[in-house]
């Protein structure tokens, strides 16, 4: 059986501080909210966080290409600025 690259799982450590952020509670049921709760859903006890290639490009493509700096572009940003190298026009970090 062949593994498609796009479910290829890599694993990242989060510092606490991201970690944190991702724990925070998710109000909504939109596209945005799912998303969030689905990444939240990968987040180990240790604060490793495996993703596929698929999920690492929609966090990249919400963080950049997003419209504005809405609340889950910006913790996205503030989660995975430092593991996976994006980040948004926008004021401080969430925490």
């Amino acid at each position: 059986m062949l593994v498609s690259e796009t479910n290829i799982l890599k694993t990242y450590q989060l510092e606490e501080r991201e970690a944190a952020i991702l724990r925070m509670p998710i109000n909504g049921d939109g596209g945005f909210q799912k998303f969030m709760r689905h990444v939240q859903h990968q987040l180990k006890p240790d604060n490793t966080i495996a993703l596929t290639k698929t999920t690492i490009g929609k966090i990249d493509k919400m963080v950049r290409h997003g419209e504005g700096c809405g609340g889950f572009q910006g913790r996205l940003a503030d989660i995975f600025a430092r593991s996976l190298n994006v980040t948004m026009d926008r004021k401080g970090p969430l925490l």
